[in-house]
């Protein structure tokens, strides 16, 4: 009874389930299979058999840790899920192993540090966040590396090098 009830997932629908499979229906928010909030983990299978995603679901919501991969077992995305919102540290890397992106959430919002690279391994954003607003020390960089913006967030403000463009021509 106990391995029918964790091959079923015990309410009826199966622990696992293929992303085309007939019954399932995603809304904005939630994910029903057969008419029912789905409870287990939908997965993506490349033509080649690879697995390219995992996604957990409880009631319906994303809840756990989401995977996605280029194929052939290699990573481009790590996600947490509380109730269907991100919430926890949230990674990204690029076709080539590097990091893309490491970003944290609570509750669906930015939560301290951020960060993002271009895909020839140069920085192009770090920031920290309180309660999905800018707050603290911000920077953005072009992909050659030059920066473009360096400033400070404090109570929905912005001090310092913004990024503004500096024009010149030669009729002044």
């Amino acid at each position: 009874m106990l391995l029918t009830c964790l091959l079923a997932g015990c309410g009826g629908s199966p622990a696992r389930l293929p992303v085309q499979a007939p019954g399932l229906q995603l809304t904005a928010e939630t994910l029903t299979y057969q008419g029912k909030l789905y409870t287990g983990t939908l997965f993506e299978l490349s033509p080649a058999g690879d697995t390219l995603a995992t996604k957990p679901y409880q009631a319906g919501r994303l809840h756990g840790v989401a995977r996605q991969w280029y194929g052939r077992g290699q990573r481009q995305e790590q996600r947490q899920y509380v109730g269907g919102r991100e919430d926890g540290l949230v990674e990204g890397w690029w076709p080539d192993g590097r990091p893309r992106f490491r970003r944290h959430f609570r509750a669906g919002q930015y939560e301290g540090l951020v960060e993002e690279w271009y895909a020839n391994g140069q920085p192009g954003r770090r920031g920290h966040y309180a309660s999905g607003q800018e707050a603290g020390r911000q920077q953005l960089w072009l992909p050659d590396g030059t920066l473009r913006a360096n400033y400070e967030a404090r109570n929905g403000r912005q001090y310092g090098f913004i990024g503004a463009k500096h024009c010149a021509t030669d009729k002044l």
